[in-house]
């Protein structure tokens, strides 16, 4: 169970990066 948690919550980290990531290109494109 532990192990799945910290997983998840990982994902979600990984996840964010990737969105605020592809924010900033949008934004420099622009």
């Amino acid at each position: 169970a532990k192990k799945t948690i910290g997983y998840s919550v990982a994902f979600r980290k990984h996840r964010s990066m990737i969105g605020r990531q592809r924010f900033c290109i949008r934004n420099l494109r622009r």
